[in-house]
């Protein structure tokens, strides 16, 4: 059985959740469940969720910065290797 991320406090759509507003408990059903949450995370809310609620995966999207950043450095690294060719 996995632990699953739950809300300390209830969230309007939009809201921007961070490692402060969960909590990891043991979940009554692990379906969809959501089961990690780091603290380089930052995810924003779909839908109003209610606190002590198991989060899932379809009610919020992920911001976290790691991924811009992962983003911004494959970017660059291409631009890097395409004017490598033509020098």
């Amino acid at each position: 059985m996995r632990r699953g991320v739950f809300l300390k406090k209830n969230k309007k759509r939009g809201s921007i959740l961070n490692h402060k507003d969960i909590y990891l408990s043991f979940p009554k059903s692990s379906k969809d469940q959501l089961s990690y949450f780091s603290k380089l995370s930052s995810f924003v809310t779909l839908k109003d969720l209610h606190k002590e609620r198991g989060l899932i995966k379809k009610d919020i999207t992920d911001q976290s910065n790691l991924i811009f950043v992962r983003k911004i450095v494959h970017k660059y690294k291409f631009f890097l290797r395409s004017e490598e060719h033509t020098s």
